[in-house]
């Protein structure tokens, strides 16, 4: 009967301390397109107006990438239902194509004098149009870009693979940056969103979207505690 009732008190408190899962919303504090080989530029300072990914059938390659920051989220130890929501800022030249998407591990601060470029080399598509300009790149899927209209807002949906997850969690538990590239998945892609200084009305910059499971409380530990403390006894009669 004693055993019964440890063993009850503390399955009560573990679920009362069980790790609590938050959904996060993220508006991005940077962004940047790197044209041929040097970031763009806008009235002296980094073009944070638009966050464009063209392919190079109109004579030259456009990347970019959004910086998130992660300071305030806390502990967690699992992400799930990854997304980034962008706002279509269309052009003349906008082209529906394929995107590719990605987690650079090099969140640097970036200015006009960068050294990031994209490669010349091979097909200009995918992780092969950055190379190492940032780190290593998780990938987090692909998807498509078709024309609408401006400020219609495209979802993308995310995967990352273990060791994407890995230091996406360090980043957050630190308190880091999530930096998201996207590239041309083909080479008639002329994709054009806005990026973290939008000029568009309404203002529309990169927004990332996930799920985190929080590190449980100290006091949780302790509750296992109790339930190991309760096994124990139990062997003991």
């Amino acid at each position: 009967m004693k055993f019964n009732l440890v063993r009850l008190s503390a399955i009560a408190l573990l679920l009362c301390f069980s790790a609590q899962v938050n959904a996060e919303t993220l508006t991005s504090v940077f962004s940047a397109q790197v044209e041929e080989d040097e970031i763009d530029a806008f009235s002296g300072d980094v073009d944070q107006a638009f966050f464009n990914v063209q392919g190079d059938d109109d004579q030259f390659t456009v990347y970019s990438f959004a910086d998130f920051d992660t300071a305030g989220i806390g502990a967690v130890s699992d992400i799930a239902g990854l997304s980034m929501d962008l706002a279509q800022s269309n052009a003349a030249f906008s082209a529906d194509g394929a995107l590719e998407f990605f987690l650079a591990t090099d969140t640097r601060v970036v200015d006009l004098n960068d050294t990031a470029r994209y490669i010349t080399d091979g097909d200009n598509v995918g992780s092969e149009v950055v190379g190492s300009a940032f780190g290593t790149l998780y990938s987090l899927g692909s998807g498509t870009y078709t024309v609408t209209n401006t400020a219609d807002v495209d979802t993308f949906n995310f995967t990352l693979d273990s060791a994407g997850k890995a230091f996406a969690i360090s980043q957050i538990n630190s308190g880091g940056l999530l930096r998201i590239i996207a590239t041309p998945g083909d080479l008639g892609v002329q994709a054009t969103y806005s990026g973290a200084g939008s000029i568009l009305d309404p203002v529309a910059p990169p927004v990332l979207n996930f799920t985190t499971t929080a590190v449980p409380e100290p006091s949780s530990a302790a509750v296992l505690g109790l339930i190991a403390f309760a096994g124990f006894c139990r062997r003991r009669r």
